[in-house]
């Protein structure tokens, strides 16, 4: 398996913000590669010519590029100054996969994260509809700087295009970001 996708599951897993406190509320310290990083429309689509996708992202979740196996992030906004994870969909591609289909893609990748100890504690397996077909998905645990982190990842392959979409949150905050990371995966279109 790929080295991105290890990279792109820890960083996001991991993922705790800088904030800066004003006097009435916390907001996020500014940073240039997020300000410089396309952001969706305002309502919350979110569409990449370059890398040839669309996607609905939650409304007030800003993008960003938080590494180079990542084609984007949505991150959602902090929700008080007690709150040190963003929750975030994460798209990654792994191009060039022509001899292999979804099913055999998330079995190898679903294969090394267990190996490797990335996803304890995996739950649960299926498959979800998207625009562009059926992705498979796991669910599953992992520990990341903020602690215990809730993931559920979805391969897709479409015209010999491994599509990725990694949706991390807390524990906590699983269950009511369920629906929301199961719409943005429906919503996704590959060849816009």
């Amino acid at each position: 398996m790929r080295n991105w996708l290890f990279a792109s599951l820890v960083l996001l897993t991991g993922c705790t913000s800088t904030t800066q406190k004003s006097e009435d509320k916390t907001t996020l310290a500014p940073s240039s590669a997020t300000e410089a990083f396309p952001q969706p429309a305002k309502d919350g689509t979110y569409s990449d010519s370059k890398n040839g996708f669309r996607i609905q992202f939650p409304v007030g979740w800003r993008t960003e590029n938080r590494a180079a196996e990542t084609v984007v992030a949505a991150i959602s906004p902090l929700s008080g100054s007690q709150d040190d994870f963003t929750e975030n969909i994460a798209i990654s591609v792994e191009r060039g996969v022509a001899s292999k289909s979804t099913e055999e893609h998330i079995k190898e990748m679903m294969l090394s994260l267990i190996q490797s100890g990335s996803i304890v504690e995996p739950s649960s397996v299926g498959q979800i509809p998207t625009r562009s077909g059926l992705a498979a998905y796991l669910v599953g645990k992992r520990t990341g700087t903020s602690g215990e982190v809730k993931v559920l990842i979805s391969v897709l392959v479409v015209d010999g295009n491994a599509w990725t979409i990694i949706c991390s949150a807390t524990p906590k905050t699983y269950g009511e970001l369920f629906p929301i990371f199961q719409k943005s995966i429906k919503s996704f279109r590959a060849r816009p």
